[in-house]
């Protein structure tokens, strides 16, 4: 696919299941431009790297603009209980993700200890944030209008008549929002 439509932007998930294959992911690299890895946490995929510091790191600063900063755990809808526990384990692995990256730190990853591999900052800018506005043509959101948004919920809490639970939190809203305006 990649050779047919050179110029298809693509990126694969886990680290296209290369890590202890850098080699080979160097040379998809260098082959297809258009391509670039996530960092979504497989345990095997941070073993590999801890291994091979080094080299990983080294890796990573000559391909830094290649690599996007995500993950596919997040909290999943349900219960409370299990939102809340599903969005601690998440900010739990963004987190020893975070330290590897930028750290020396020996840590816990599933039951393993590894060691972080202490990236620069530039590299690191390009894993969290350029990379994405880059390879998603990010733009910044136009401007909220304060006093539209103000005038929108006004509305609906007029539109709400009757004292429901509803109605009674549209009109805190309408507080808060007004707040956060007055602050900003």
């Amino acid at each position: 696919m990649l050779k047919r439509y050179p110029g298809l932007r693509i990126t694969f998930a886990h680290f296209f299941f290369t890590s202890e294959r850098l080699d080979y992911a160097a040379r998809l690299f260098d082959t297809y431009p258009n391509i670039c890895y996530d960092v979504t946490p497989g345990t095997e995929m941070y073993l590999d790297f801890a291994a091979r510091p080094e080299e990983t790191a080294e890796f990573f600063r000559r391909y830094r603009e290649r690599f996007l900063f995500g993950t596919d755990n997040a909290a999943q809808a349900g219960e409370p209980a299990v939102v809340e526990a599903n969005l601690q384990e998440s900010m739990e692995k963004i987190s020893w993700m975070r330290r590897f990256f930028e750290t020396e730190e020996e840590m816990e990853v599933d039951g393993f200890r590894v060691r972080g591999i202490a990236l620069d900052s530039e590299t690191l800018e390009c894993l969290y944030r350029k990379n994405f506005d880059r390879f998603f043509h990010y733009r910044a959101p136009a401007a909220v209008d304060k006093e539209a948004a103000v005038e929108l919920m006004r509305e609906m809490s007029e539109q709400m008549k009757c004292e429901s639970d509803e109605a009674q939190k549209t009109k805190e809203l309408l507080v808060e929002l007004e707040s956060i305006f007055q602050n900003y």
